[in-house]
């Protein structure tokens, strides 16, 4: 089974293997084309597509934004993922400067934005959508990672921590997010 670091650049996370669009890791392929097909990278131009189901981890930082199709994404990661496996995603928060000072991110992502991408919340809660296709991935675990200037805050008072998030910006920097297929 392959644990894969998406949008890794030259240094995918340890025990992961990167892709990359560019030829700096393990393996390249282009992330928006579906369905994902990589070649070497590194180790030269054999093509090969990912198997259904042949994922059992996937490391994604700061990429989900750059993403014009996230469902097209989202959809193409849930064919890749075995049953069980984890996906790990890092991305700046929607009321935080960082998500829209690159003029390269082409969305803002919230704590909610996941939900669409859980088959049993899109049956109670949006009409059983099926613009999602069959995605299924649980929500398992969901961090907001403050701005440096809010660390103490978030330590010694949560609740003012939560009021700031709520009604400032760049209060949170990132989200950190641990997702679940469920097949």
């Amino acid at each position: 089974m392959l644990r894969l670091d998406l949008g890794s650049g030259p240094h995918p996370e340890p025990g992961y293997q990167g892709v990359d669009i560019q030829p700096v890791t393990d393996y390249q392929g282009d992330l928006s084309s579906f369905p994902w097909a990589f070649s070497g990278g590194r180790q030269g131009p054999v093509l090969w597509e990912l198997e259904d189901s042949g994922v059992e981890a996937v490391h994604c930082s700061h990429l989900v934004e750059h993403m014009v199709d996230l469902v097209g994404f989202m959809r193409e990661l849930y064919r890749v993922c075995a049953p069980g496996a984890e996906v790990f995603i890092k991305h700046p928060y929607q009321f935080n400067v960082r998500a829209w000072q690159d003029p390269t991110h082409v969305r803002c992502i919230n704590e909610v934005s996941w939900f669409y991408f859980d088959a049993k919340w899109r049956g109670e809660y949006a009409g059983g959508s099926s613009e999602f296709g069959d995605t299924d991935f649980e929500l398992v675990e969901l961090n907001a990672i403050p701005e440096p200037a809010w660390q103490d805050v978030a330590t010694n008072t949560p609740e003012d921590f939560e009021r700031a998030a709520r009604n400032q910006i760049n209060v949170i920097a990132d989200l950190h997010v641990i997702l679940r297929c469920r097949k």
